[in-house]
């Protein structure tokens, strides 16, 4: 199943926050009426965050700042990122 570039970057940055794949894909269901209205299932959020999201977090140091909307939807805050002793933050 191909996810979206939203879909991705949401779950990445409720991930880098430590927020259980299970709630992101509630959050996701909250928002679209329902899991019938989404084209993935929870199955497929754990296994992007098990293959995508954990393998690139071994590779670099990502800090985010992430709070959930009385929706249930993460916003991002603001973020840094540190590769090779070089600090982005945006």
């Amino acid at each position: 199943m191909e996810l979206s570039m939203s879909v991705r970057r949401t779950i990445e940055n409720n991930e880098k926050v430590s927020i259980r794949p299970s709630k992101t894909y509630q959050s996701f269901v909250a928002v679209a009426g329902g899991h019938r209205e989404l084209n993935f299932i929870k199955k497929d959020v754990r296994n992007y965050t098990t293959r995508e999201v954990r393998n690139v977090s071994k590779l670099e140091i990502f800090g985010s700042f992430v709070e959930m909307n009385h929706h249930g939807q993460s916003t991002l805050l603001g973020c840094a990122l540190m590769k090779n002793e070089d600090i982005q933050s945006f």
